[in-house]
């Protein structure tokens, strides 16, 4: 008893030290649970952000090919034009994203290469006004492939995310 009453300051110093030290851990434990928390947020926001380019991607696509469809002649080109760019735009800030598996970024970046050649081909055969430069049905079945690809991302990128 004679040893608690003559270390009693430094026991409650010892005690407050230890409590000190458990709430200091229980705040950076917080912390770093916040942290993850906002990690976690902002990776999702950045995946519906790509979610929402692909799409966009594969709507400007589907909307090429009908144009395409309709009469190769007859077809607004300036809005046909306009369309491979914002789908060509989308997929360039897809293949930039966050959280784009590796096969599907290969993928998209071969796609934006793709629609710039055709792009560069569809101004060429206007420039000529030669139509025989357009193979409209090869154009096609290469935009629906790329659609089928876009849609196979947006799977694997929803799949990652759980």
């Amino acid at each position: 008893m004679d040893f608690v009453a003559r270390h009693w300051g430094d026991l409650a110093s010892l005690l407050g030290l230890t409590y000190t030290i458990w709430l200091a851990y229980r705040a950076k434990t917080a912390a770093e649970q916040a942290r993850d928390a906002a990690r976690a947020a902002r990776d999702r926001l950045f995946s519906l952000d790509t979610i929402k380019e692909l799409t966009t991607a594969k709507m400007a696509l589907n909307e090429i090919i009908r144009l395409q469809r309709l009469n190769v002649w007859g077809v607004g080109w300036d809005v046909v034009l306009d369309r491979y760019e914002s789908a060509r735009l989308s997929l360039v800030r897809c293949e930039h994203a966050p959280g784009v598996p590796q096969a599907q970024r290969d993928a998209i970046r071969l796609a934006v290469v793709r629609l710039r050649i055709i792009v560069v081909k569809i101004e060429t055969a206007r420039i000529h006004q030669d139509q025989t430069q357009l193979d409209i049905v090869t154009i096609n079945r290469f935009l629906s492939t790329q659609i089928d690809a876009l849609e196979r991302a947006r799977i694997a990128i929803e799949r990652s995310e759980t």
